[in-house]
């Protein structure tokens, strides 16, 4: 449990900071991607995981893209925050990189309708931030195994 803690800690404060020192828009993206990436302790998922949050994310600002950059009225955008929910409860227990094809468009047209900035920016500022967290975490991750490897296991 302290490992995980430690990890989380280490890399939200590590993204947060390289995303704010780097001006991008939205910081806290990065430190997300870092705590959706980590895993529990021993868990083997985690190298694909974060694969899975970059591809999947940057295909899914792919998706948002076509959704927002033509302009379209508040109801095709309250239509899309449906279909996104939809999506990702339907895809979320089954394979995350999907999800995130759902999950992007949903989070990304939510933060349009209520605080809007320019569309091209909030699409880059996505992919920038997931890439920095999931590669914070998955430095973390490689990491945390290289050290468990190199510990000699205690005679039990």
């Amino acid at each position: 449990m302290g490992v995980s803690i430690a990890q989380n800690v280490a890399g939200a404060l590590a993204a947060g900071s390289v995303a704010l020192v780097a001006g991008v828009g939205h910081p806290y993206w990065a430190v997300v991607s870092v705590v959706a990436v980590l895993p529990p302790p021993g868990a083997k998922h985690s190298v694909s995981r974060a694969f899975h949050r970059m591809i999947g994310t940057t295909l899914g600002v792919v998706v948002t893209a076509l959704v927002l950059l033509p302009g379209p009225p508040v109801a095709v955008l309250i239509l899309v925050v449906a279909l996104g929910q939809f999506g990702a409860e339907i895809l979320i227990g089954r394979h995350y990189g999907a999800a995130l094809l759902f999950v992007t468009p949903l989070a990304l047209t939510v933060v349009h309708l209520t605080s809007p900035v320019p569309v091209p920016a909030l699409l880059v500022d996505r992919v920038l931030e997931t890439i920095l967290g999931s590669v914070v975490a998955l430095v973390i991750v490689l990491l945390v195994r290289a050290q468990a490897r190199r510990r000699p296991e205690l005679p039990g």
